[in-house]
């Protein structure tokens, strides 16, 4: 119940020697560390230089067909929306922007 001097030193002592055990272990298995680390490191390159290579490539192709009247009719709007749409996409991509 009442702590004294005595029990924090006995305290400081068994925590430094239990840190000194922890790091003993890990200094005696580091090479099963490394081995297992090299290991996983080695089949992830295998495994990657085995696989096919994956190509992605894409393409946005904006046709432009002339107005066909005057009148403002709901297809008219909805066409200028997705008009709209890509001349925002356009403006962003690549090479545009170089």
């Amino acid at each position: 119940m009442w702590a004294t001097k005595m029990d924090d030193e006995n305290e400081e002592i068994i925590t430094a020697e239990t840190f000194r055990d922890y790091a003993n272990l890990l200094w005696r298995w580091a090479w099963l560390l490394v081995l297992c680390a090299l290991l996983a490191g080695g089949t992830a390159y295998w495994v990657s230089i085995r696989q096919t290579p994956i190509y992605e490539a894409s393409t946005l192709v904006m046709i432009d067909a002339a107005p066909t009247s005057q009148t403002v009719t709901y297809t008219s709007l909805t066409t200028s929306e997705q008009l709209l749409a890509t001349y925002s996409k356009l403006m962003t991509t690549a090479p545009l922007l170089d």
